[in-house]
């Protein structure tokens, strides 16, 4: 009786998994229903909107869709008009910018056809570009701040070589973005405006 017992120990000992086995079988439980990064997000989403009644995710895609086609447009369209020396663009400029047709820098000569006066318009949107970023998320990020306070140079760059017919309409953009992120960065006018709470900006410590 004592032998058969013990061989039904040594069973039971040899079937039933450790507690290191079972610790692995419990983790790989969890992992098998723990939720993905992306069914946590949309829940998440749908929450904080129901919550804060915020638009639609779609809503934010087809806005960010149509601003970025009409900014490609309206700059192609203009550089097009510029090169073909659309009536009027040559002569009915303002003050250094009497030909909106000619560049700041004229790549194939590296001549400067407005000389000093020609680098005001591409360091303002520069200045106005490095000012959004400050006032952007993306400065609680060291890294992605530093890379878009790197995209700077290549933006000036890129700029010098427009017509500047194409700059006056990326100067007005960025002002008017510069001037709307601003607007709303007060708690008053988001509040005003009816903004969510979620979105609503909150105060920052010292930088």
């Amino acid at each position: 009786a004592a032998a058969a017992a013990g061989s039904d120990q040594a069973t039971q000992a040899a079937g039933s998994p450790t507690l290191p086995q079972q610790q692995q079988q419990q983790q790989s439980i969890e992992q098998l229903q723990r939720p993905s990064k992306l069914k946590l997000v949309r829940s998440y989403y749908r929450y904080f909107r129901k919550q804060q009644k915020t638009t639609s995710m779609w809503w934010w895609v087809a806005n960010a869709a149509v601003q970025a086609n009409t900014f490609v447009i309206m700059s192609v369209a203009l550089r097009q008009m510029a090169d073909s020396q659309w009536p009027g663009m040559s002569q009915q400029g303002l003050y250094w910018l009497a030909d909106l047709t000619q560049p700041s820098v004229l790549l194939p000569s590296l001549a400067c056809p407005y000389g000093v006066a020609g680098t005001l318009l591409p360091l303002a949107m520069v200045a106005l570009y490095l000012r959004t970023i400050q006032q952007s998320p993306a400065v609680r990020s060291p890294g992605l701040k530093l890379l878009l306070d790197c995209g700077c140079v290549p933006y000036f760059c890129l700029a010098s070589l427009q017509p500047q017919a194409t700059l006056l309409y990326w100067a007005s953009s960025s002002a008017f973005f510069y001037g709307m992120q601003s607007a709303l960065s007060v708690p008053k006018v988001a509040r005003g405006l009816g903004l969510p709470s979620m979105l609503l900006p909150t105060p920052r410590g010292p930088r």
